[in-house]
């Protein structure tokens, strides 16, 4: 097992002295390639490696036995010393906190939709025990993170539980009077393949404003990506850090906002940063653009996968291919930060090795901030989005190949004739919702209001309308609104009682023929519906009369 102990505090450019104690010499190599990796050396940097045995005098401990020991050093005058004891047994395996190990329980592209399915059995009970496995793995994690609780520091975290780890914290410019360290609420986070692909954060405070746009420009960030509001259900999750509109200074930076683009999930902010007066000093501006996804729920997740998707893919691919992180940050910059790191991350695997391993990835980026991905609701989340990634592919358009795009449509993709446009229409309906999200059609008392069992409405979107005190699914029509407009199975309002011939029929109309009634009124009341010729001008009087009756 792993075992880190930090003896002293950080000095201002932090010096280490890591001994590692293994029963196997031709472990040293290995765990001296991943020790460079994770204190972040260079190759040219200057670093003294020993290899002793346990009981020597300058690891303070004694013992009979001569187990291999490495010890590594920064040349230094004020060190901070990490000691490590790893078991033989796990120290190669993939487990390791130095690196990530993409291949160890890996699934296959082509087998991860049976694997999702099989986790969702029992409520999503195999998602709870993976999800409460990494919990409990990643709980043992102790790293330093002095620096954050540091009197002149403790201002700038947004909750107090949500600290940075010394070894893999953002550090801003700073000089030796600076009794903070540089220090801001963030974290760098590697992607696939790519080390501190991100720098995951806190949403800012009033008080560090000047310190993000300070890390953005100093880190050669070009995307922030922001999957929080300024305020969910009256409470500030984040404080607005940019200029409604024209120029802003925050310290030394002035930020211009250019334009805003709003879409139905997710709004875009364009802006030039550069710093204060940077013309006389032959400064340039730089870009940023921020993607603040705007449906995210208070509680949970967003019950829509696509747009998640889309807003993911879109703002990871803005990122130029010499820009630096991706600065993502929800409100805490862990739960919501954490599942949008993970899903990048993970897109990317399938896309060069046709691999997921989600599980493995999230216990490594939890060496680098702690609670990423702070829910078993996120984690499953996960999955689903990447399912649906896989399966749908490519969707989205733009005007320059529509035309060829509708043409493409038409060509045959298998031997027995089928069309892509067959394909896409399949995968479209293929798509089944759980038991528990269509509830409420399933009800006994709504039954008779729908016109077939196989379309029911799914409880997160159906219409509900106001309900009548002691008539149980009274608030039930089967309707679902939708982003332009709502979908609502019904008999027609005028339909004749002459082609209703038993009474159950006659009934169900009745009952059905309310219920849309209902439906309009409140509808029209709220502005959600236009009063329309095709609707009667009243109830007819047979109906009010028959509305006294407990359908």
């Amino acid at each position: 097992m792993l075992r880190q102990k930090l003896q002293s505090r950080p000095s201002q450019s932090p010096n280490y002295s890591l001994s590692i104690s293994s029963s196997n010499n031709n472990e040293s190599s290995n765990l001296l390639r991943r020790i460079r990796q994770f204190f972040k050396l260079e190759e040219n940097e200057p670093a003294n490696f020993m290899c002793m045995t346990q009981g020597d005098s300058s690891t303070g401990t004694s013992s009979s036995s001569s187990s291999p020991l490495v010890v590594f050093t920064r040349p230094t005058t004020d060190s901070t010393q990490i000691d490590l004891s790893i078991n033989s047994s796990i120290s190669n395996t993939e487990t390791s906190l130095f690196a990530y190990q993409e291949d160890n329980d890996a699934v296959p592209i082509e087998a991860f939709e049976e694997y999702v399915n099989k986790m969702h059995v029992d409520g999503d009970f195999g998602f709870a025990q993976l999800y409460e496995e990494i919990t409990n793995a990643t709980k043992a994690y102790s790293f330093s993170s002095d620096i954050s609780l540091y009197e002149c520091n403790r201002c700038k975290n947004r909750y107090s539980n949500i600290l940075t780890y010394e070894h893999s914290r953002v550090k801003l410019s700073h000089d030796e009077r600076d009794e903070s360290f540089g220090y801001i609420n963030a974290n760098y986070v590697d992607g696939y393949q790519k080390p501190n692909a991100y720098i995951a954060t806190q949403g800012p405070l009033p008080n560090t404003f000047a310190d993000f746009w300070r890390m953005i420009l100093e880190k050669n960030c070009s995307i922030v990506v922001m999957i929080t509001n300024v305020k969910e259900k009256g409470r500030i999750k984040c404080d607005q850090y940019w200029p409604d509109e024209g120029i802003e200074f925050y310290g030394s930076i002035q930020v211009t906002h250019l334009h805003t683009i709003v879409y139905a999930f997710y709004t875009k902010r364009i802006f030039t940063i550069k710093i204060r007066n940077s013309k006389k000093r032959g400064g340039i501006e730089r870009l940023v653009y921020q993607y603040h996804f705007t449906d995210w729920p208070d509680h949970g997740v967003p019950y829509y996968i696509l747009p998640v998707l889309s807003f993911i893919k879109k703002s990871s691919r803005s990122n130029p291919q010499l820009g630096g992180p991706i600065v993502v940050h929800c409100s805490a910059g862990v739960g919501r930060t954490g599942t949008y790191i993970v899903i990048d991350a993970m897109m990317k695997q399938i896309k060069h090795k046709a691999t997921v391993n989600i599980h493995n990835f999230l216990k490594h980026i939890r060496h680098q901030r702690n609670y990423l991905v702070q829910t078993e609701e996120q984690f499953i989340f996960i999955y689903d989005v990447l399912l649906e990634a896989n399966k749908s592919d490519e969707t989205e358009l733009n005007d320059k190949n529509i035309e060829s795009y509708i043409k493409k449509l038409n060509e045959t993709v298998s031997p027995d004739g089928t069309k892509l446009i067959d394909r896409q229409f399949e995968l479209i309906t293929d798509f089944k919702p759980k038991d528990y999200q269509i509830s409420a059609g399933n009800m006994n008392f709504n039954k008779e209001k729908n016109r077939t069992q196989s379309i029911l409405p799914v409880n997160n979107s159906r219409v509900v309308l106001a309900r009548k005190p002691g008539i149980e699914g009274s608030e039930y029509i089967n309707a679902t609104y939708l982003n332009f407009g709502i979908v609502i199975y019904y008999y027609h309002f005028r339909v004749g009682f002459n082609f209703i011939e038993s009474s159950r029929e006659k009934k169900q109309a009745i009952c059905l023929y309310l219920s849309a009634w209902r439906f309009r009124e409140d509808n029209l009341r709220n502005g959600v519906l236009s009063n329309k010729t095709n609707w009667p001008a009243v109830i007819p009087p047979v109906f009010k009369m028959l509305s006294i009756i407990n359908f």
